[in-house]
């Protein structure tokens, strides 16, 4: 329903905001002045959420077949043990700041400077491909170390192969986000 690119059948943009909810999503009301917003800039919108229920996506797919917005959803699988944190992941990554009532942001209170930013994406049915985020050096550096330090600390070898990769998706500014 989101694709953009119809040889690939894959949602293909070039700059592109982000939005990140750490949450399920299953009302379109709290979705429609963000939805607007990313209108008025006029750049496709690439939402991450826990999940997207009912009329959400029928909202999604109205908006991105008329034409008034290119939106894609990606559903952050929950078996994923480690959501939250590729949810912070990506934000670090873009830019973008995680909406999450645990952090005592909503989406009633989103202003648009929450807003993450990548100069390409590609998503289709099972992957997402991201690149070039505008996120902050520094803060990327941070949580590389933050990561490191989870590596010296873990006895898993599945685990620390985990933050080995998400490590080189941050050193290397793209992600490939496996889903369903």
């Amino acid at each position: 329903y989101f694709a953009t690119n119809t040889v690939s059948l894959a949602f293909e943009e070039e700059e592109c905001l982000v939005l990140i909810i750490d949450e399920n999503i299953s009302h379109a009301a709290g979705l429609l002045p963000i939805l607007q917003l990313a209108m008025a800039q006029g750049s496709p919108l690439l939402i991450f959420a826990k999940s997207f229920e009912g009329e959400v996506l029928s909202t999604l797919t109205m908006n991105h077949s008329q034409g008034l917005l290119k939106v894609c959803p990606i559903p952050i699988p929950s078996a994923n043990s480690q959501q939250r944190e590729y949810f912070e992941d990506i934000a670090i990554a873009t830019g973008a700041s995680v909406i999450s009532s645990k952090k005592g942001s909503t989406l009633s209170t989103f202003t648009g400077k929450e807003f993450g930013h990548l100069c390409y994406v590609k998503s289709d049915a099972k992957h997402t491909l991201l690149l070039e985020g505008s996120g902050a050096h520094e803060e990327i550096q941070k949580r590389i170390k933050v990561l490191q330090h989870q590596i010296d600390k873990s006895n898993s070898t599945s685990e620390r192969k985990e933050f080995f990769q998400r490590i080189a998706e941050l050193n290397g500014g793209l992600a490939l986000i496996s889903v369903g």
